[in-house]
């Protein structure tokens, strides 16, 4: 793991408990707290979902009895057309301009039913390391169909 940060994912979690209470989304870009995805290094995953293990314990530390789904959304391209999984977009990864993002989502994640999308899961190439699974995601939100703007390629991992 590439760490640039002395942001904790500890410390972050401290300050957006508030919004949590609230019933709110809480995210934050992963390089903000030290992370950095390097184009098509499969081991950056490991590195997520061990962040992701750590969110799940603090949130379900404080928050017993409440329901949060721990995300981490990878960016891979966009693209003119809607993408069809391909095992070759892994080695995409870190290309992107844009940071893998965490979220602490209220409730079981669900995908808006306005997008327009193709998904599926999908196996990563190191094997699962614990309970997380992994779905790949190509779509466009409703702002975007309307407009005729592009589609975003990502893969998400859920807790």
């Amino acid at each position: 793991m590439n760490r640039k940060s002395k942001y904790s994912v500890e410390k972050w979690f401290g300050t957006v408990l508030n919004e949590m209470d609230k019933g709110e989304l809480c995210s934050i870009h992963l390089d903000r707290i030290g992370f950095v995805f390097r184009h098509g290094d499969s081991r950056e995953f490991l590195d997520a979902v061990s962040v992701m293990e750590v969110v799940r314990d603090l949130v379900s530390n404080r928050f017993p009895d409440r329901i949060f789904s721990i995300v981490v959304a990878i960016p891979i391209e966009y693209t003119k057309s809607i993408q069809f999984w391909d095992p070759t977009m892994w080695a995409k990864i870190g290309r992107d301009r844009e940071p893998p993002s965490l979220y602490i989502v209220p409730g079981a994640e669900k995908f808006e039913a306005m997008d327009e999308e193709y998904k599926r899961a999908v196996n990563p190439p190191f094997g699962k390391v614990k309970n997380e699974y992994y779905v790949y995601r190509s779509f466009r939100d409703f702002e975007s169909m309307c407009n005729g703007w592009e589609f975003r390629s990502t893969i998400y991992i859920l807790t």
